[in-house]
């Protein structure tokens, strides 16, 4: 009875680990592994264990399986009854399916390099050579399990999984040095006799290695609260530029008080799967449906989607702003390709430039829609520069130097007390009163997509 309580529980427990993270099918593969190697080299530190009757291990088998059950299939219930299905299996199977074509032999080149990659090795010579050379004992078997379990965790890591993390290596850690820990003991054991012997000698060890690790913690919690000044900026600059139903374009949803115009989170197996153009970028299609004139600087994009924003954006400190820069042109006039419609200001070195846009005259702004335009400057004071009206009008030109907080000081808070306003006024009903657009929505209201030339570069889908 104690051990079909223990295996049905055991079996529950497996399922909360899959339920917090499918990555525990590595620790499971790991734990099966290391059960099979104590298993074979059982004769060399443990007498025969004892036999278990097939009915026992059946009935142990359907209890797990009863427990594993009944917390994974509530679970997945959930996810149904939200009608959230589809999604779970995208995120969750799906996702951690993506690395098929990793080359894992150029992986375990890479994993020689680390010194964790190494440690099947002192396990194994413990559990062959160490474990009973002195005697013999059942308990053996399960320290040659939690042994082998240490020393297997990297191997197969490195071996086997598609992507590595340092959040992969939580499991290793605290079973790493709960195997040191005898093995300090042991050596402290060895030490000259008065030292050994000493209370305070140890007393002294144990609180240098608490204030180490106290320090450690501390350092990783006060990072972890302090507020991200480059966050909270970039936050800030969103807020200021952008009205509540707003699209923004950010990898993977930092600017939490607008909408994407994306439904994808660009994050590491997202970016192989557009690298190996299993995903179609329309990101760029998706831009100019939802009207998007702010993104956020990252190199977590697309190609094609970096060469949109590289063409049709303007940098601005930590954002993009929609726009465009043109550079010296011998004949005075130019043309350009506007491929987001809006209000937009010419500028020449941060003033308004009048001149004609196709043959009207204008003081230096214009609402302007998708199109092919060109634009005869009264005066040629180059570069010319094409931005969003709202940017100019909260002091922001693009491609400037002196928009970053940090030009010629150090690092400032852009973030004013209106700015904080704005957030708090917004923050609490914006879930409630914005839907956000999917990446499977059609771009209504803008026509078919054609090819059509960019003059600045290569072609791109416009409306």
């Amino acid at each position: 009875m104690h051990l079909n309580r223990k295996c049905f529980w055991g079996g529950l427990l497996l399922a909360a680990c899959f339920g917090v993270s499918l990555k525990s099918v590595l620790l499971l593969l790991t734990a099966v592994a290391a059960l099979g190697a104590a298993l074979a080299l059982q004769p060399r530190f443990a007498p025969p264990l004892r036999k278990v009757e097939p009915i026992a291990v059946f009935k142990g088998s359907a209890l797990a399986l009863a427990g594993f059950s009944i917390l994974a299939l509530s679970v997945v219930c959930v996810f149904i009854a939200l009608g959230a299905g589809p999604a779970m299996y995208r995120c969750t199977i799906e996702h951690n399916l993506g690395g098929d074509d990793v080359d894992f032999l150029d992986r375990l080149f890479k994993g020689f390099r680390d010194p964790r990659f190494w440690s099947f090795l002192p396990a194994l010579y413990f559990v062959w050579f160490a474990l009973g050379q002195r005697s013999r004992s059942e308990q053996h078997f399960r320290v040659a399990f939690v042994v082998l379990l240490v020393g297997f965790y990297p191997l197969l890591l490195f071996c086997g999984w598609p992507v590595i993390t340092r959040q992969d290596f939580l499991p290793f850690y605290p079973l790493l040095f709960t195997c040191l820990s005898p093995l300090a003991l042991s050596l402290w054991s060895r030490l000259p006799w008065p030292i050994a012997s000493s209370h305070l000698a140890a007393l002294v060890c144990f609180a240098i290695l608490f204030l180490i690790e106290f320090d450690w913690i501390t350092n990783i919690l006060i990072r972890k609260r302090s507020p991200d000044p480059i966050a909270a900026d970039r936050i800030g600059e969103v807020l200021r530029l952008t009205k509540p139903g707003e699209t923004v374009l950010d990898p993977k949803g930092d600017v939490v008080l607008r909408p994407r115009p994306i439904y994808d989170v660009l994050e590491l197996f997202t970016m192989e799967r557009y690298t190996d153009h299993l995903l179609t970028d329309r990101i760029p299609e998706q831009l100019v449906a939802h009207h998007t004139m702010v993104a956020v600087r990252s190199d977590r994009y697309p190609e094609r989607t970096r060469r949109f924003l590289q063409e049709n954006y303007l940098w601005s400190g930590r954002l993009l702003i929609a726009g465009l820069e043109v550079h010296e042109n011998a004949g005075g006039s130019f043309r350009f390709n506007l491929s987001l419609g809006g209000s937009y200001v010419f500028l020449s070195k941060g003033h308004l430039l009048s001149g004609k846009l196709n043959g009207v005259p204008i003081s230096g702004r214009a609402e302007m829609q998708p199109g092919l335009f060109e634009f005869d400057p009264d005066t040629a004071d180059w570069p010319v520069t094409i931005q969003w009206e709202r940017a100019y009008q909260a002091g922001i030109i693009g491609n400037c130097d002196a928009n970053l907080p940090w030009h010629g000081a150090r690092p400032r808070s852009l973030v004013k007390s209106s700015t904080l306003s704005v957030a708090k006024k917004h923050a609490m009903g914006f879930f409630a009163k914005t839907k956000v657009p999917t990446a499977t929505q059609e771009p209504g209201g803008c026509g078919p997509w054609t090819i059509r030339p960019n003059i600045l570069s290569g072609p791109y889908l416009a409306p």
